[in-house]
């Protein structure tokens, strides 16, 4: 498809633009955060296996919060997208996670997880200060009212490797227990997890912000990319 010069567009054509993509696609342009989201375990480790895999539940949350994100213009990188592992064992697993964080430049890495012990609740674990613990202690409320806690919701993470390792905060979140009467809460909400999560990292991220476009040129051309991605 040919997109004309702007100029030479109709009124019309124009405001036909579908507004709240038009929208996102200027707010992607001007992001500069990003964040990592890593769904853990993955191929020969299942994580957690009581009723269902951990493994796919991760996947499954990380996926549709990821489409969440960039349903409103956020940077995403993922560490896996299938069920794989990424190193040949645990050490290797762990460090490649910790390794696509930060090549990728992450600004954040959240490692979503579901718990096991026979416990209940939502818990998430960071290191202590910044903005790692900040977000921790909002993903877990975002969780609280379909998981509720699992006693003090924010907890040290010091001991965890990829909350350790990672150049970027980082929050290992435990969604709830699979060995327990949270696994029904987590069997009929998995796909509500997404856009339960989503809140707070759009608003790190910088997606609740529509930005103004001062320069023309920038403006026009992204006036025309927005048209041709839209098929306008």
């Amino acid at each position: 498809m040919i997109v004309p010069p702007v100029e030479e567009l109709p009124v019309q054509k124009i405001t036909e633009v579908n507004k709240a993509a038009f929208c996102r696609l200027l707010r992607r342009d001007s992001m500069s955060k990003l964040i990592c989201i890593d769904p853990g375990h993955g191929g020969y480790d299942p994580g957690v296996v009581a009723g269902a895999r951990e493994s796919d539940f991760n996947l499954v949350v990380a996926l549709d919060l990821k489409a969440e994100l960039e349903k409103d213009g956020c940077r995403v990188v993922m560490t896996r997208t299938s069920d794989t592992a990424l190193g040949n064992n645990e050490k290797a697993d762990l460090q490649q996670r910790c390794k696509i964080s930060d090549n990728s430049g992450a600004d954040l890495f959240l490692s979503i997880h579901a718990n096991a012990g026979g416990g209940n609740g939502a818990e998430a674990y960071c290191l202590s200060g910044g903005q790692g613990q900040i977000m921790a202690a909002e993903l877990v409320e975002c969780l609280k009212p379909v998981m509720g806690y699992h006693g003090t919701p924010v907890k040290d993470g010091s001991g965890l490797y990829v909350v350790k390792h990672t150049a970027a905060p980082a929050v290992l979140l435990e969604v709830g227990f699979m060995d327990s009467s949270d696994f029904k809460l987590l069997a009929a909400n998995f796909h509500r997890f997404g856009a339960l999560l989503a809140p707070p990292l759009i608003k790190f991220l910088g997606g609740s912000v529509t930005p103004a476009v001062n320069d023309k040129e920038k403006g026009l051309t992204m006036i025309r990319e927005g048209l041709r991605l839209l098929g306008g």
